[in-house]
C-alpha cells in the first residue's frame, strides 16, 4: 500500500499498527495525497454518489514491487484491486507466485484487470463489472466466461440475489442472507476480506461463498439495544432521576463539584456517537448578567 504526505497518513498509520498490520513494505510518498474516499447514500443506505482520490496507487509500480517480490511470493495470499494501473497488474500477473485475490473496484477500473486475469486464483467483480468485462449479460455466462480466461474461482455478487461462486468443477448460487439494511458501502470489502481469510482456513466454495455472506451482513447489536454504526443512540447509563440518565446525572453532579457551584441547574442531553476516540460537549450556559463573549471565553479559559 502507500501513504502520503499528509495527515490522513498517520491516522491510517496508527490504526494499521494498533490492529497489529506489518507495514514494513509501505510506501511513503511525500507530498502524496492518501487515498481518500467520499460517498453518500439515500435512506436505504444505497449509494448514490462517489468520490474518490487514489492517484496515490500509481506509485506502486512494478519496480517497487520487484524489490520486494520476495515477500510477494512468500504470502500466503495477495490481495489486489483495480486503483493498481494496468502495467502493475500485468506484471503481478505475470512475477506473483502467491494466490491472487482482485477487487475490480469499478466497472471502469475493472478494465485494468483484463491482463491478469488468467493468473488469478479468486475474482470478485460485481454482476456489472463482470458483464463488463466479457460481455456476457447472465450472471452464468459471466462466470463460465471469466473461468474460461483462466480464472480459478469466482464469486460473482449480484447485490440482492446474493452470490454465484464457480470453479470449473462446481458452480453454488446462496442467497443473500435476511438483515437490517443500514450502508451497503464496505460490503465488497467485507466480503473480499472473509474470501482471503476462507482460503487460509481450507474451506471449500460453499463455505466460502457463505463466510463472504455473513461478513457483509449487518449483526444485530449485541452491546447496546441498536446499532451505533451510523447511528446516534440517545442513552448513556441507566435511567435515574426525573427521566435523566445516569451519564446526565453525572454531567450536573461533576459539573457542580467542579464549579464549586452546588446548586447550579442543568438540563443536559447525553448521546452515543460513533467514533473511534475522544468525547465532546456543545454547551449553552446561562449567566445571571449580561457578559460578553470575550469575559465567557476568559472565564472558562481561567
Amino acid at each position: 500500500t502507500a501513504f502520503g504526505g499528509d495527515s490522513h497518513a498517520q491516522l491510517l498509520r496508527n490504526d494499521c499498527v494498533e490492529l497489529g498490520m506489518d507495514l514494513s513494505c509501505a510506501l511513503d510518498v511525500p507530498g502524496g495525497r492518501t487515498s481518500t474516499y467520499l460517498y453518500i447514500t439515500d435512506e436505504r443506505g444505497e449509494m448514490q454518489l462517489g468520490l474518490c482520490d487514489t492517484d496515490i496507487s500509481a506509485a506502486i509500480t512494478p519496480d517497487y514491487l520487484s524489490r520486494h517480490l520476495d515477500e510477494l511470493n512468500g504470502a500466503a495470499a495477495v490481495a489486489i484491486d483495480g486503483n493498481l494501473t494496468s502495467e502493475t497488474i500485468a506484471w503481478l500477473g505475470a512475477h506473483c507466485t502467491a494466490p491472487l485475490f482482485a477487487d475490480p473496484v469499478s466497472v471502469t477500473k475493472a478494465e485494468r484487470m483484463r491482463p491478469a486475469l488468467g493468473a488469478l486464483h479468486t475474482f470478485k467483480p460485481n454482476l456489472t463489472e463482470g458483464q463488463n468485462l466479457t460481455g456476457e449479460s447472465s450472471p452464468e455466462g459471466v462466470v463460465a466466461a471469466l473461468l474460461a480466461q483462466g480464472v480459478q474461482r469466482v464469486f460473482l455478487s449480484m447485490g440482492g440475489d446474493g452470490i454465484l461462486a464457480a470453479t470449473r468443477d462446481e458452480t453454488v448460487h446462496l442467497p443473500c442472507l435476511p438483515t437490517c439494511m443500514v450502508n451497503t458501502t464496505g460490503g465488497g470489502d467485507a466480503v473480499m476480506a472473509a474470501l482471503v481469510w476462507a482460503y487460509l482456513q481450507g474451506l471449500d466454495l460453499r463455505e466460502s461463498a457463505a463466510a463472504a455472506l455473513r461478513a457483509g451482513k449487518a449483526y444485530a447489536p449485541k452491546v447496546f439495544a441498536h446499532q451505533i454504526a451510523y447511528n446516534v443512540i440517545p442513552q448513556i447509563g441507566g435511567e435515574q432521576c426525573d427521566g435523566y440518565t445516569s451519564e446526565e446525572m453525572k454531567l450536573q453532579n461533576e459539573g457542580r463539584k467542579i464549579l464549586h457551584l452546588p446548586d447550579m441547574n442543568v438540563a443536559c442531553t447525553c448521546v452515543r456517537v460513533p467514533v473511534v476516540r475522544s468525547h465532546s460537549i456543545s454547551a449553552a450556559v446561562h449567566f445571571a448578567h449580561h457578559i460578553s463573549v470575550d469575559e465567557a471565553r476568559a472565564a472558562i479559559a481561567a
